[in-house]
């Protein structure tokens, strides 16, 4: 195969790198036409490049730290960002950093006792749902920011903040099964 070939699911999981920077501009200036549209193109970049992967059989453990480097940096920015506008409440936030903090502490533990640099851990289902639900939820807040909703509004955006925030938990407690068992399997 191509080297070029090979290396194109890799190029597309970069337009969510390449993308981030015009989208935090536009997000900051409360432009959410062209905010949204960037964020579909960066959601349709996270698509494809898993899908472009299986399908050209060149899926590797280096294209998926990279597809997850990018999915966190473009999450953690831009809900950095809508958290600095006051457009996220500060226990979203909050949840979804602890969350993202625990994994990373559990994964330098596990690599630590591996003595390995990137052990192969697959992401869970529940943990690409997770990133699913909270790319979708940017869309939404998107397309709801600037509406300024009532209060009654409101408090239904915070229970679809608190639902979205779920799936990420339930992959810690699936994760730390996992690492439970692979633990067991190394001291056994």
């Amino acid at each position: 195969m191509n080297r070029w070939i090979a290396q194109l699911p890799n190029a597309v999981t970069c337009v969510r790198f390449l993308v981030l920077p015009a989208l935090l501009r536009h997000l900051w200036k409360a432009d959410f036409r062209v905010a949204e549209g960037l964020l579909l193109l960066a959601v349709l970049s996270d698509a494809l490049d898993g899908w472009l992967a299986r399908r050209l059989n060149v899926a590797s453990a280096s294209g998926a730290w990279l597809d997850a480097s990018a999915d966190k940096c473009l999450l953690w920015t831009v809900f950095l960002l809508l958290g600095v506008k006051g457009w996220l409440p500060f226990w979203f936030l909050a949840a979804v950093f602890g969350r993202d903090v625990l994994l990373l502490g559990a994964a330098v533990q596990f690599m630590i006792r591996r003595q390995g640099l990137f052990p192969e851990l697959q992401a869970s289902r529940m943990g690409k749902w997770a990133i699913a639900v909270q790319m979708l939820l940017l869309i939404l807040l998107f397309c709801i920011i600037p509406l300024r909703l009532s209060v009654a509004l409101q408090s239904l955006v915070s229970a679809v903040l608190l639902l979205s925030v779920l799936p990420g938990y339930w992959s810690v407690w699936k994760y730390a099964q996992a690492w439970k068992a692979t633990r067991n399997a190394f001291s056994g």
